[in-house]
């Protein structure tokens, strides 16, 4: 067997046939801090092993439902049943989902799921519920969540334009509706009192603390002239692909996908290929690597854009996954552009590592990288990103390309504002991702009432991913009505909701939908009620065909 195929064959490090270790401790499972400690230790390590391997994932899996449905509800019943989680906002948060939320969520999702690794990912999300982190969220949310209604807000303003109403609770598009922290309005305003804004240059401060960041969270440093800047990440990654394919040239993408992605991937007589990616029963999407090379080794990209986490499924691309990508990318010599937008929203329990700190950087010559606090820290509107490039070559020809586009200046207050959101913002972040996780908690609890609801598992980002197709009209498709439309009847004139629609992600997305949790956990449950309601009622639901 050749290196390149023993590669694909052998994602985790070990060979196929590999065999796994028994359950021994799991039937002695009897607290919940138990079961969440078997889980880390055991449970998660071989349903990552299952992920990779169908034949070892055969062998645990049965072992793995029974122990959970077993064990789970014992658990959970104790876990109630604590005097400190049936009192003060942890009881008010419970009633809102549900006395027997996390039972009914579990035990039942458990027996449907095919994926071990996503069985591990949603008990322990659940488990992960306190006293403390519902403070957290309460708390944020008093302090942060701001009504964004005419301050020409397009999230909010912008309904008319692009709905044909304002009767549509947004959920859209991917901006907060929380403010961050008042001292940076401060830092920026004693900025602008300084009365001038000319040309500035960027200090070695703003490298040093971005640089810091990046190598704490994400495993890599950059050097100051590995950098280069943009007004968003798509230009940027615009720039790249214009500098470094030619017209003609095949750019690969996996979906589904943000849709400006797969029109950068198309631009200017590029060719689009799209990986689309395998979706389970349980809504996780995931790749074949065997597959992938296949389809790679016939359309032979000349670059592929990866997003990471993925937008919209809410993946974090594991270092297994992510090595696979790259020692592809070496192996047909193929560029390698990373959107790393939502790099810092990260579910607890979760881990971003960025693709240039793969293997200690030993891909770095291939790949670009873009990111910025827009999403992170709700700044889109400061209008800035970092591209990475290590190599000199690369880097050159898309700084040329940008000088063409007659990219001007750097804004003033975009510098500052990046380099003092990393300072101060952390436990902002914090703190905002616990309630990101409890918004994705009260869809869970939707998916897991209405049964045929298929939501894909949270990892990163704020967006959640949710299939609706099981509720569409059995009609529509007699009466000729296209996807997109039966789809908007059921979600906008119906539920009042405002979403992205899963066809502008890929085309075999029709009846997926976008939701933005980033917003007030009541936002989040006034759409649930509104689902719930026109979905118990709309009709009988098809039978979801996996």
């Amino acid at each position: 067997m050749d290196e390149n195929k023993q590669m694909i064959e052998k994602t985790d490090g070990r060979p196929r046939d590999a065999e796994y270790p028994p359950l021994p401790n799991a039937n002695n499972l009897s607290t919940l801090a138990e079961l969440q400690n078997w889980v880390k230790t055991t449970g998660q390590p071989m349903a990552s092993a299952a992920a990779t391997d169908a034949g070892a994932g055969e062998k645990i899996y049965a072992g793995l439902i029974e122990t959970f449905n077993r064990r789970l509800q014992d658990a959970v019943k104790a876990m109630h049943a604590a005097p400190e989680v049936a009192s003060g906002e942890g009881k008010r948060m419970r009633q809102s989902m549900g006395n027997n939320a996390d039972t009914n969520m579990c035990a039942a999702d458990l027996a449907d799921t095919a994926d071990a690794a996503n069985v591990a990912a949603v008990r322990r999300d659940l488990a992960n519920l306190n006293e403390k982190e519902i403070e957290a969220v309460n708390s944020f949310v008093d302090k942060y969540y701001v009504d964004r209604r005419g301050t020409d807000c397009r999230k909010w303003d912008d309904l008319a334009a692009t709905y044909g109403t304002t009767d549509l609770l947004p959920l859209w598009i991917a901006d907060m509706d929380f403010a961050f922290e008042p001292s940076f309005a401060d830092r920026l305003s004693d900025r602008v009192r300084h009365g001038a804004l000319g040309y500035p240059v960027v200090s070695a401060s703003y490298y040093d603390t971005v640089g810091k960041w990046l190598e704490e969270h994400y495993g890599y440093k950059p050097w100051p002239e590995w950098f280069l800047f943009s007004p968003g990440v798509v230009s940027g990654l615009s720039w790249i692909i214009q500098a470094l394919t030619e017209p003609q040239d095949s750019i690969a993408v996996f979906t589904p996908v943000y849709p400006p992605i797969r029109k950068v991937a198309a631009m200017d007589g590029r060719k689009k290929v799209e990986f689309e990616l395998e979706c389970d029963a349980a809504g996780r999407f995931t790749f074949d690597p065997i597959k992938l090379e296949k389809e790679w080794r016939e359309a032979a990209p000349k670059a592929i854009i990866i997003c990471s986490p993925h937008n919209p499924i809410g993946r974090i691309w594991q270092e297994d996954e992510l090595r696979v990508i790259l020692q592809l990318a070496v192996k047909y010599d193929c560029l390698v552009i990373a959107d790393e937008i939502h790099q810092d929203i990260v579910m607890p329990g979760h881990k971003q590592k960025s693709i240039l700190a793969i293997d200690d950087g030993r891909y770095a010559d291939r790949i670009c990288v873009a990111h910025s606090i827009s999403k992170t820290f709700n700044m889109a509107g400061l209008a800035h990103s970092n591209i990475i490039i290590p190599n000199s070559r690369l880097r050159d020809k898309v700084s040329e390309v940008r000088e063409k586009c007659c990219h001007g200046g750097l804004n003033v207050l975009s510098l500052l504002g990046t380099e003092y959101a990393y300072e101060v913002g952390q436990p902002w972040l914090d703190k905002l991702l616990l309630t990101v996780r409890y918004n994705y908690l009260q869809l869970r609890k939707l998916a897991n009432t209405l049964r045929n609801i298929r939501l894909a598992p949270l990892e990163g980002t704020y967006l959640s991913f949710m299939d609706l197709g099981a509720y569409l009209p059995l009609i529509s498709a007699a009466k000729n009505v296209e996807m997109h439309d039966a789809m908007a009847d059921l979600v906008e004139n119906k539920c009042h909701l405002a979403v992205n629609y899963g066809d502008s992600f890929g085309e075999d997305y029709g009846t997926w939908i976008r939701i933005n949790l980033a917003t007030s956990p009541a936002n989040i449950a006034e759409a649930c009620e509104r689902l719930k309601q026109v979905l118990s009622i709309d009709g009988a639901p098809k039978k979801r065909q996996n």
